[in-house]
């Protein structure tokens, strides 16, 4: 039997925080740039994401949620965090000091389609199709 995809319209909510996140998102780059002269691309990294920690665990903790306590999830956690944020965002601060914020901006939006070639070289089961290609 196959299985229904129910497709969601966008509402205000969900434009709002695409805008908010578009907004974060982009800004990071002009701040990167703004301040490379007064600190290391380390120090921006460390603050950037040592800010999100702080409002992330606000999060967790205002939820009622609690912090898992297992090592073998810390260590998940902590290898995801350099691979996902420590590393590329200190590579983009380090970059920027070379480049425009704006040159910056445009190749980290080049993201999903450098993506979607990985993928298609790299594996099996995602191969580039019309669709894809489309939707990118």
């Amino acid at each position: 039997m196959a299985q229904q995809i129910r497709i969601q319209a966008m509402g205000a909510r969900e434009w709002t925080l695409l805008l908010a996140l578009s907004v974060l998102w982009g800004a990071s780059f002009y701040f990167f740039k703004i301040l490379d002269a007064e600190m290391p691309p380390f120090t921006l990294v460390l603050g950037r994401v040592g800010l999100a920690a702080l409002a992330l665990n606000a999060v967790v903790l205002g939820r009622g949620d609690l912090m898992p306590t297992s090592p073998k999830q810390w260590r998940g956690f902590l290898i995801m965090g350099l691979f996902m944020n420590v590393i590329p965002f200190t590579l983009i601060a380090y970059g920027e000091t070379g480049i425009s914020s704006g040159l910056a901006s445009i190749l980290n939006a080049t993201t999903p389609i450098l993506t979607v070639l990985v993928a298609h070289v790299f594996t099996h089961n995602e191969k580039l199709s019309w669709a894809k290609a489309t939707g990118v």
